[in-house]
């Protein structure tokens, strides 16, 4: 059941003095998410002084104060709790990653979310992303605001889902961060990572397809490209859920999709030589899909045929460290300057590893976006 706030309205009819009172009933948009971790902080406020559970008893998880914006003392709280820190055997993780990065007695959005994925980098992430991974943060239309320090740890948040469930389109960087945003993002933090069966064996699943980050790319991916119904249901089975994004796209998929984004005929037997010709494993690797796309693009004169200059396979070579382990590096090079691949945060480009359903459709709405809308 959710709860309820009460809303008193009072409206006075001045010519006859009467008054009426309304009853409106109003949930905030953290309740449920806030029910949910007031579950889990019971369960753990055992590693908390007494002191510091009622401090965020009441300032913390008090329904009229949702709003406001958070301490820094009570989120230092709440995260250690979230993530079982050790602050008296590691003392200097607060001060780092929270108070370092407050402004007083405040924390703004972008300074709390990139402090927390640096304590989670500890244990669960890997601390990197990919160049389709973080294309799929451009949804975020302040994405430019986030400060170069933080811009990195917003991006990884939004693809691990972590972000407050508010945040769709708009993150508000520079904005100081409330108690409902904090409680929002921790509850997703121990679902995700602490607790991924649910306090009390009462699971929900948090990640769906809408939360993985090609999902805007195959919203707008559909809007762009002439689909017919048979591809539009194949397309829905391939996005059917936030695992499903993650597994290695089929050959066939990938030559269906990609032919049909450019133009050609799915069973035209020159283009099948560059996406089904290339492998014959079932699936593609990234460095294989990029070789066939590029050839595809040069036989439709989207982009010019050649071969990569010095110039350009200095470039690619540079950016990414893998770059001598490519399929075909000069086709790999001309699809790095020409902006339709970019490496992972760590600089590589992994060209033998499979090319997933989500990577594939960030790389075929980038196609769509570039070469068929004018």
């Amino acid at each position: 059941m959710r709860r309820k706030i009460l809303y008193l309205l009072c409206s006075i009819l001045v010519f006859t003095n009467i008054a009426f009172t309304y009853a409106v009933e109003a949930d905030h948009w953290v309740t449920d998410e806030l029910v949910e971790f007031k579950n889990f902080f019971t369960t753990y406020s055992k590693i908390l002084t007494k002191e510091e559970a009622e401090i965020i008893k009441d300032s913390v998880f008090d329904e009229g104060k949702l709003d406001e914006a958070i301490a820094t003392y009570n989120w230092a709280i709440l995260v250690k709790t979230t993530l079982e820190l050790d602050t008296q055997k590691n003392p200097q993780l607060m001060d780092m990653y929270i108070y370092n990065l407050a402004k007083g007695n405040t924390i703004t959005r972008e300074a709390a979310v990139g402090g927390l994925v640096k304590l989670l980098t500890l244990e669960y992430l890997d601390g990197s992303i990919g160049w389709e991974e973080a294309k799929a943060t451009e949804v975020l239309v302040d994405l430019k605001e986030i400060s170069d320090m933080q811009l990195s740890l917003v991006q990884m948040a939004y693809i691990e889902g972590l972000l407050d469930s508010r945040t769709i389109t708009q993150f508000r960087p520079r904005e100081e961060l409330t108690n409902a945003e904090a409680v929002s993002m921790l509850n997703r933090v121990i679902k995700k990572y602490r607790h991924p069966e649910g306090i009390n064996n009462n699971r929900e699943d948090l990640r769906s397809n809408q939360d993985h980050w090609g999902f805007h790319h195959i919203k707008s991916y559909v809007n762009t490209v002439e689909l017919t119904t048979e591809e539009l249901d194949l397309i829905d089975r391939m996005a059917e859920s936030y695992e499903s994004l993650n597994d290695p796209i089929s050959l066939k998929n990938w030559n269906a999709l990609l032919l049909t984004t450019l133009g050609f005929d799915i069973n035209d037997e020159v283009a099948t030589g560059y996406t089904l010709g290339l492998s014959d494993d079932g699936c593609i690797r990234r460095g294989e899909a990029v070789a066939g796309m590029v050839k595809l693009l040069h036989i439709k004169n989207f982009v010019i045929g050649r071969d990569a200059s010095q110039e350009e396979l200095a470039k690619t070579s540079k950016a990414l460290k893998d770059y001598n382990e490519a399929f075909d590096k000069s086709k790999l090079s001309i699809a790095y300057v020409e902006g339709l691949i970019q490496g992972y945060g760590d600089g590589t480009f992994r060209p033998n590893q499979y090319l997933t359903n989500g990577e594939a459709f960030v790389i075929l709405n980038t196609l769509a976006n570039k070469f068929l809308i004018k």
